[in-house]
């Protein structure tokens, strides 16, 4: 018996287990227009959450502009020094007021090339940014942070296992829902 963690099922009879990607980037987009944004960008590592694109933002009323998401190799978070200078050099009514880090390892870079270049963090922009739960840090930024709980897929992976060794057929693709940091906290 086997399942893989967050791939594309193949041509045979593959389990997988994932989070629910497009639930996540919709959660986040709705927040984000909840706390008043209305040009939103995002920071992406390559490979992950490829199917980001415009229907996303349209759902949610947002303008959308290709060069507001930004995709740098995992990694490599030096790039962001210039690369957030770059996608907030607008005039202050025309930059993004929004923001999705969609890689929990680039939400310090971010947060510190942001407030290197006087932007206030939950003032002058809004910022949702992946996380994966549990975390023992709290966030010392009013940074909102959305994810998905590993106890949660490791349960459902430890499940699908067990129907395996039974002779049972679990679903073959199984989601993981994404959760706030709020609703992790009542859990």
């Amino acid at each position: 018996p086997k399942v893989f963690l967050f791939r594309q099922p193949g041509p045979g009879s593959e389990l997988v287990v994932s989070g629910d990607g497009d639930a996540i980037i919709d959660r986040s987009l709705q927040h984000l227009v909840k706390r008043g944004c209305r040009r939103v960008a995002t920071i992406r590592v390559r490979g992950a959450y490829s199917g980001l694109g415009s229907s996303h933002f349209e759902r949610q009323g947002l303008s959308f502009r290709p060069q507001w998401m930004q995709v740098v190799e995992r990694g490599d978070t030096v790039v962001l020094g210039s690369l957030l200078p770059l996608l907030m050099d607008y005039p202050e009514k025309q930059r993004p007021d929004g923001l999705f880090v969609m890689d929990d390892s680039l939400v310090d870079h971010v947060a510190s090339a942001l407030m290197a270049m006087g932007i206030r963090i939950g003032t002058d922009i809004q910022i949702v940014a992946h996380s994966n739960w549990p975390v023992r840090t709290p966030c010392v930024l009013p940074i909102q942070r959305i994810g998905f709980h590993v106890g949660h897929m490791l349960a459902r992976c430890v499940e699908a296992i067990d129907l395996q060794r039974r002779g049972q057929k679990p679903p073959q693709v199984q989601q993981v829902p994404a959760l706030f940091e709020d609703e992790i906290a009542s859990l």
